[in-house]
């Protein structure tokens, strides 16, 4: 038994099949149960980025330069998230061999008459920003026009500008008509965060409630509704303060398990 475990531990892509295939009296059940009371099981594997050794070095500098840093809940989190209105995650189904193909077994996907809407937010440990809709491609000018949208925001939370501001580093957010308007306007703090690194950024965290909720709402017919749906479910989660406070909350944590992963990704 220990003898599965390994090879379970020695390559995590091998399959249950594989496994049983390698003993002449042990049933695919056997090895998964074996596995399961173990606490291993079977799970879809997670979509990232790639991270270089270059990429996780930069990642690693980063959280060693924040691991003292005890401003996180006067940081300003912002980024942009593209939704869309066909949903093309993988899913599990249960079902007899040979039936792979039956329609009940598949996980449809209609790309006819597709919706996609691009949107830019904020968060605070004292609220939600403003939800704001990206007209077309973004580019500096509009990014700017968003950025002037939430000043009285910023205002209104942090009247002595005792804050820091977080944006990750695509080029539109660095670009120097970007970077001039923030250092004209933005009187607060600036964290310069490190490329690749979304588990270092809450508001992906929200992002993902987002879609997963999205799920549930019948599918919007044009690009104002789904926004609307989109404004929907962020305006409900904004009265969650438990779901800012643990995510502000799990910063400093963020920050120590990327120094043990040496740069590579955390849980978050």
């Amino acid at each position: 038994m220990h003898q599965i475990v390994g090879m379970a531990i020695l390559d995590p892509l091998i399959t249950i099949q594989d496994i049983s295939n390698e003993f002449d009296n042990l049933s695919y059940s056997t090895v998964r149960r074996v596995l399961l009371e173990n606490g291993i099981g079977s799970y879809i594997s997670a979509k990232k980025t790639l991270l270089t050794n270059s990429r996780k070095l930069t990642r690693l500098r980063y959280c060693q330069s924040m691991v003292n840093f005890n401003s996180w809940f006067s940081t300003v989190f912002c980024d942009e998230s593209m939704f869309c209105t066909a949903y093309l995650g993988s899913k599990r189904v249960l079902r007899l061999r040979g039936t792979r193909f039956d329609e009940e077994f598949l996980n449809l996907i209609d790309f006819s008459g597709r919706i996609s809407v691009s949107v830019f937010g904020l968060i605070t440990s004292r609220g939600f920003g403003p939800l704001i809709r990206i007209q077309g491609r973004l580019n500096s000018s509009q990014y700017c026009e968003i950025l002037e949208d939430c000043l009285p925001f910023l205002q209104e939370k942090f009247p002595d500008d005792n804050y820091y501001w977080l944006q990750d580093n695509c080029p539109v957010h660095t670009s120097n008509e970007s970077m001039r308007f923030i250092r004209l306007n933005f009187h607060g703090g600036y964290i310069h965060h490190p490329p690749y690194s979304p588990d270092l950024n809450p508001i992906e965290n929200i992002w993902a409630l987002v879609k997963r909720d999205l799920k549930f709402l019948p599918k919007a017919n044009s690009e104002d509704e789904l926004f609307g749906q989109i404004e929907h479910i962020w305006n409900l989660l904004s009265v969650d303060q438990c779901l800012l406070f643990n995510l502000y909350d799990s910063m400093s944590r963020r920050v120590e398990t990327c120094i043990a992963n040496q740069g590579a990704y955390t849980k978050y």
